[in-house]
């Protein structure tokens, strides 16, 4: 007999348009919105799960290797009235919290100069 299935941690529920997998109804509500704005001239060269390398790949003294850390971004694209580049992550205010997903944030303003756009 089959386990039933655990509810989500953050109770978000996956989705999938056209192909492209979502984690949850806001990251594609998001995406619908964003493709709009792109089709209204308003932002351009728009990316979807845009990986960034936060910490490269290092062997240890032992001679086993560290992994690389990588952070990557739900959308990425052009603001065309500013001309930068705009790296935005769907949160839910507990997600907003998760230790992990903090420090991340941090590495990326230390090591990139870029500041996230929390949705």
């Amino acid at each position: 007999m089959a386990k039933p299935r655990k509810a989500p941690k953050y109770r978000n529920s996956k989705c999938e348009h056209n192909g492209i997998k979502f984690d949850s109804e806001k990251e594609r509500s998001r995406w619908f919105h964003l493709i709009q704005l792109q089709a209204a001239g308003r932002i351009r060269d728009l990316q979807l799960q845009v990986p960034f390398v936060l910490t490269e790949r290092k062997r240890r003294d032992d001679g086993t290797w560290e992994r690389a850390s990588k952070y990557v971004a739900d959308f990425v694209y052009i603001d065309v009235a500013t001309g930068k580049q705009v790296v935005e992550d769907v949160k839910s205010i507990a997600t907003r919290k998760n230790r992990t997903y903090v420090q991340k944030r941090k590495q990326m303003l230390a090591v990139h100069d870029i500041t996230i756009k929390e949705i």
